[in-house]
């Protein structure tokens, strides 16, 4: 069934892209960042679609007839690399300006994304406060936290995917996706914590920043570790910034990094150096 969408939080149009492959078709995409805007309407055809600049004056009446609300609402509020602010910073509550629009149009799908973090987010209350206005709103809801690596990406970028049908409509499950020997990460409506999802991603590291091969677990040969992460250089800024990791594993999570030398730096053993050093030991 072919459905139109309109793109919230829009960017420069990760969800639509999705959404055009698999036959959908986008009427309208609501962006605040004039740079993000510039780059979304280089790459998609918007002429003659409905748009917004800020979701917080969008007025549901005016949007045009659709089936589908995407959207990956800001995350920096619920994300471990932030200051986990939750419904306490602005950008977290931007949630309840798509409830709103949900509560008036109540569209058949809501399909939105958002980082690890949200689901243990003050020991879970927040997610179950999204899922518990969902149910308020009329919509069973699915969701599975996701990984990047396991779709054809060199990448280790943990999602959560949250899928809202509207209550009484026919529906098809979409959750869990499973691919060839990966472990299958799925809580539906009604737990509130994913245990699983707590803490760090320490388990993905096959070096610490000594050099030192981690732990080995009972799970590994399931899910072997692979961001290889060799080191901290002798630079400004945080431990994350001076990592460096391995041209053999996956990347880590890139963020939107804006300056400030926070983009991943990766070890490459140069072939001159090579001959040198075989020079050398000759």
């Amino acid at each position: 069934m072919k459905l139109k969408f309109i793109d919230l939080f829009a960017g420069i149009g990760g969800f639509r892209l999705g959404m055009e492959k698999a036959g959908h078709e986008c009427v309208g995409w609501c962006e605040i960042d004039k740079f993000a805007q510039k780059s979304y309407k280089a790459i998609h055809e918007t002429e003659g679609e409905w748009f917004s600049d800020d979701i917080r004056t969008v007025d549901p009446r005016d949007l045009p007839s659709f089936d589908c609300i995407c959207g990956g609402f800001p995350c920096q509020a619920f994300s471990v690399a932030g200051k986990r602010g939750g419904f306490e910073d602005t950008r977290g509550t931007l949630f309840f300006e798509i409830a709103r629009i949900i509560r008036e149009r109540k569209p058949k799908l809501v399909f939105l994304e958002n980082v690890k973090g949200l689901i243990n987010h003050d020991g879970g209350r927040t997610f179950g406060t999204i899922l518990n206005t969902f149910w308020e709103l009329g919509y069973d809801v699915e969701w599975q936290l996701l990984n990047s690596k396991n779709f054809g990406v060199p990448q280790n970028r943990e999602r959560v995917f949250i899928i809202g049908h509207l209550r009484g409509t026919s529906r098809r499950k979409i959750f869990p996706i499973r691919r060839i020997s990966q472990k299958t990460n799925i809580n539906i409506i009604g737990t509130t914590v994913n245990q699983e999802a707590k803490g760090t991603n320490s388990r993905h590291w096959v070096h610490d920043v000594n050099g030192h091969v981690g732990a080995l677990s009972a799970t590994d040969y399931k899910q072997p570790k692979q961001i290889m992460c060799l080191g901290l250089l002798d630079i400004k800024g945080s431990e994350q910034v001076r990592r460096y990791y391995s041209i053999k594993g996956l990347a880590p999570t890139l963020d939107t990094m804006q300056g400030g030398n926070r983009q991943p730096k990766i070890k490459i053993i140069d072939r001159l150096e090579k001959k040198t050093d075989k020079k050398i030991n000759t």
